[in-house]
């Protein structure tokens, strides 16, 4: 498995709400969130075309102001795991 970065270039003012997501997002989850991001919009333009989707990531449907506790049953510390971030969904 290689690991391969990826710069985002972006205009905090055109795209206004990808930079709110960004910044709210701390900084050690947003590669996380943005490979979650980039997935649902490849499975959003998938299903557009009828062709089904790729593959689907583990959701739970916690709330996404609060951020996990270490006794959450999410935060896995056991297993070495970090607690899953749920999907963002787009608007309707």
């Amino acid at each position: 498995m290689t690991i391969r970065r990826y710069v985002l270039s972006y205009d905090d003012e055109y795209d206004r709400e990808i930079a709110e997501v960004i910044e709210q997002t701390p900084k050690r989850r947003r590669a996380e969130r943005v490979r979650q991001l980039i997935l649902l919009g490849i499975q959003a333009e998938a299903e557009l075309r009828g062709e089904g989707g790729v593959r689907q990531a583990q959701v739970d449907d916690r709330d996404t102001s609060t951020a996990p506790t270490p006794s959450s049953p999410q935060a896995n510390t056991s297993t070495g795991k970090r607690p899953v971030i749920p999907r963002i969904t787009p608007k309707t």
